[in-house]
C-alpha cells in the first residue's frame, strides 16, 4: 500500500511535498518521467538533483537528463 504525501502547486511550475519523512517508509517515484534513462548505463546526477534550502531539500528532475 502506497501512503498519499500532501502535495501542492506552486506559481514556479514546481510541487511541494510536506510531511515526508524517510525513516515512515516515504518515498519519491520519478521512474515515469525520467524518459531516457537506463538503470546501470545513465547517469542519475543528469537526471536528478538535490539541493538544500535552509531546512528544505530541493529535488530537481530533468526528464532528458541533459548534462
Amino acid at each position: 500500500m502506497r501512503a498519499r504525501i500532501p502535495i501542492s502547486s506552486t506559481a514556479l511550475n514546481a510541487d511541494v511535498i510536506t510531511d515526508f519523512h524517510t525513516g515512515q517508509g516515504d518515498k519519491i517515484d520519478i521512474h515515469d518521467i525520467l524518459s531516457d534513462f537506463v538503470a546501470g548505463v545513465s547517469d542519475i546526477t543528469h537526471y536528478v538533483h538535490l539541493t538544500e534550502s535552509g531546512s528544505d531539500t530541493i529535488l530537481s528532475v530533468d526528464a532528458t537528463g541533459s548534462p
